[in-house]
Parts: C-alpha cells; sequence; structure tokens
C-alpha cells in the first residue's frame, strides 16, 4: 500500500513538475515579447491565450 502511494505521489508531483516548468516557459517567452516593436500572430495568441484562428477573424472584421 506505501509503495503504491509513494508512486502515485512521485507521479503527482512530476505532473505538478511538469505544468510549472510549462507555466515558468510561457511567462519567459511573454516578458521577451516586451521588448519587441511589433508583434506576430503568433505573439498575440501567446499573450492572450486566443487561437491564431480566432485573432484573424477578429482582426479580419476590424478591418473591413
Amino acid at each position: 500500500m506505501t509503495n503504491a502511494m509513494n508512486d502515485k505521489d512521485k507521479q503527482h508531483r512530476s505532473e505538478e513538475f511538469q505544468e510549472l516548468t510549462s507555466k515558468i516557459d510561457r511567462l519567459e517567452k511573454i516578458a521577451l515579447l516586451g521588448a519587441k516593436n511589433v508583434l506576430t500572430i503568433d505573439d498575440v495568441a501567446l499573450i492572450t491565450g486566443f487561437t491564431k484562428g480566432h485573432i484573424s477573424v477578429s482582426y479580419t472584421h476590424l478591418t473591413l
């Protein structure tokens, strides 16, 4: 029973570590975008969390 709990605990910690690593990577990318004068659609998608398709459609409606 203890080994099973330890395995589950290790798996949970590993998943948490991967999630935190992903969040740190995203924050680093967003921080680097602060130095840019012009953002690409990829940059805007990263910052807003919207898909590139959604951004493109929204931009199209704004420019019509």
